[in-house]
């Protein structure tokens, strides 16, 4: 078996008209080739002061690495449905996070993240492949 090192420059930038509705500013995003891994995806995302992805839910547990700027990850940890009203009020959960930390997020767990204002920011995103595709709302 052969050691295999991976290097965010040299991953396959992956055209943003294929997840721009999954973001909300500017970004640029890198895949890890497919036959790198048969178990996980392995991302590189930089973000643009402000820019966050979407709220959305993963099936397998994902893993951030922040590798430079400041940025922000967001738990939803409570929804509130009225059905008198109508109204949702969500309760979130927001973290600062920076170079040096490392983000677990469970699965099933409804978040977001990106920059804060002000400032950009990247991350290495990884998360074990399921049958399942992210949940985006």
């Amino acid at each position: 078996m052969d050691l295999k090192i991976l290097n965010v420059n040299y991953m396959t930038e992956i055209p943003k008209i294929e997840h721009e509705k999954h973001f909300t500013g500017d970004f640029m995003m890198r895949k890890m080739a497919e036959e790198t891994s048969s178990e996980e995806e392995i991302y590189y995302v930089e973000f643009r002061s402000g820019c966050t992805t979407r709220p959305h839910i993963h099936m397998s547990e994902q893993i951030l690495i922040p590798t430079e700027g400041k940025g922000t990850v967001v738990f939803v940890e409570k929804m509130d449905v009225s059905d008198q009203s109508g109204s949702t009020r969500v309760l979130n959960k927001e973290y600062e996070i920076k170079k040096g930390d490392i983000v677990r997020v469970p699965a099933g767990l409804i978040h977001w993240h990106g920059a804060i204002k002000g400032e950009d920011f990247s991350h290495i995103a990884i998360r074990k492949k399921t049958n399942i595709e992210n949940i985006w709302l």
